[in-house]
């Protein structure tokens, strides 16, 4: 008997403990929300090279080429051959390339650019998550949709503007800290 289905899951460690904590009912929304954006900026930091990082923050902060703004989109295009293999790369340009024919520029468009990013990354990990427990022999449905709904509702609570800033300026996400109790009479978190 294994320790899981999270054990087998064919995703970084960090996506290994959201999905643990997700299938425990024990771990509270707000520190597996926490543990979900610690994982969606480890993800951007491995997969999203920081010259593509750099690249995609000049189109939006300008380097002076505001007379021709038909520029910036080619300019994305030329970014594309550095994003082959790298696929949260990828979405980044396709969101940035979004935002700008929006006219979304500025650092609010660059950021609105990185929190969709990481947006579509966890819905993209919610699925993987939920495929490898509705495939687990130890699991069940009924258990890959608990684990489904309760990261669904880590995704509505998680802290996408502040995961965008950590992910921007290449710094993981800090993790909570777990309360400590210093006797028996203190008890779980409720």
């Amino acid at each position: 008997m294994s320790d899981g289905p999270h054990r087998s899951l064919p995703m970084r460690r960090a996506w290994k403990k959201v999905a643990e904590q997700a299938d425990n009912k024990n771990y509270k929304i707000p520190k597996l929300a926490d543990m979900l954006s610690h994982a969606l900026v480890e993800d951007f930091r491995k997969e999203v090279p920081v010259d593509v990082v750099r690249l995609v923050k000049e189109q939006f902060l300008g380097r002076g080429n505001d007379l021709f703004p038909d520029q910036k989109g080619h300019d994305l295009a030329n970014i594309q051959r550095l994003v082959n293999g790298y696929p949260m790369a990828g979405t980044l340009l396709d969101c940035a390339t979004q935002e700008l024919r929006a006219g979304n520029l500025g650092p609010q468009g660059l950021a609105d650019t990185v929190k969709v990013t990481l947006y579509e990354r966890s819905l993209a990990a919610r699925r993987d998550v939920e495929e490898h427990y509705r495939r687990h022999p130890e699991s069940s449905q009924a258990r890959a949709a608990k684990v489904r709904d309760r990261m669904t509702i880590a995704l509505q609570n998680a802290p996408f503007e502040v995961a965008a800033q950590y992910a921007l300026r290449n710094e993981a996400f800090p993790r909570q800290k777990g309360s400590q109790h210093g006797g028996l009479d203190e008890g779980p978190d409720i």
